[in-house]
């Protein structure tokens, strides 16, 4: 059996090391290669592997080795060890590692569609959301933060909450499978998994098996949106949310983010949709879904 763990060492702050991940593999009865997904040869790994690539990192670690799998017919597992683990926790494959790793063998499958954003700079993969307005803004300004775990969850939501106070309306035009958007909106996020950045539920449906989860912010509902943020995003949410199979977004002086990185767009005309087929996710009997 080929399997590979492709393992982010310093995520979660190295609480599990490589050895130590090794040993519960093996104990597990798994007997994978390893690699390193920090350093050069990860995507080799990623072409030779056969029956199960193991991915243990955070969102960004998940998102990079998931978009460039060559073979989605390969299944992945996922190890969550970094800070928000939004991919595993809007999957059902978050929980305590040991346990884990130890009901790796006897785990369920389910499907993960990919997203692709194509635009005139390109074409960028993405596993967890695509966006513009106040949650994109705030990816960039943390773009370099250090703080990790609690920390780092924490200031992430005091983050939005800046930036949602001094918000204009987005100058943008999104179009959802044909129907545009004509409120004035704070924020908008094509989201292929429940959750964002400091584990806030904003498509609690999805993943769905096909099509994303379109979220937006009307203006008129700033209040109401600081409001559930200071009470933790628990409760009634004030947005508004529709599925979506296809998306275009026309925007002037935006920002936009794809998974966890903000990307330089010259606000022209974008197309999101589905990328061929969806990954193969094995959820380990002991996952638990929807942890907050």
């Amino acid at each position: 059996m080929s399997v590979t763990l492709f393992h982010h060492p310093e995520a979660g702050e190295g609480a599990w090391s490589a050895d130590d991940l090794m040993a519960a593999l093996r104990e597990a009865g798994l007997d994978p290669a390893y690699r390193s997904a920090d350093e050069d040869g990860w995507r080799d790994g990623l072409a030779a592997c056969r029956d199960l690539a193991i991915v243990a990192g955070g969102d960004g670690t998940v998102a990079r080795l998931a978009t460039a799998l060559p073979d989605r017919s390969v299944p992945i597992a996922l190890l969550p060890t970094g800070s928000a683990n939004n991919i595993a926790r809007s999957l059902g494959a978050f929980g305590d590692l040991a346990e884990l790793i130890a009901t790796l063998p006897d785990a369920t499958e389910r499907t993960l569609p990919v997203g692709a954003a194509r635009g005139r700079w390109g074409c960028r993969l993405f596993v967890e959301a695509v966006g513009i307005g106040a949650v994109a803004d705030t990816v960039a300004a943390l773009q370099d933060d250090e703080l990790k775990g609690d920390d780092k969850r924490q200031a992430g939501r005091d983050a939005l909450c800046r930036t949602l106070r001094e918000a204009d309306p987005l100058r943008a035009a999104p179009v959802l499978d044909g129907s545009p958007l004509q409120d004035d909106l704070l924020l908008f996020e094509v989201m292929n998994i429940a959750m964002i950045g400091p584990n806030l539920p904003l498509a609690p449906g999805a993943p769905a098996a096909s099509g994303f989860e379109a979220v937006w912010l009307r203006a008129e509902r700033r209040d109401a949106m600081l409001d559930w943020l200071a009470a933790g995003g628990s409760g009634p949410d004030p947005l508004d949310r529709r599925p979506v199979s296809r998306v275009t977004v026309q925007a002037r002086d935006e920002r936009l983010r794809v998974d966890d990185k903000a990307v330089t767009w010259d606000g022209h005309h974008m197309d999101l949709r589905q990328d061929g087929e969806p990954l193969r996710v094995k959820i380990p009997a002991s996952g638990r879904g929807g942890d907050r």
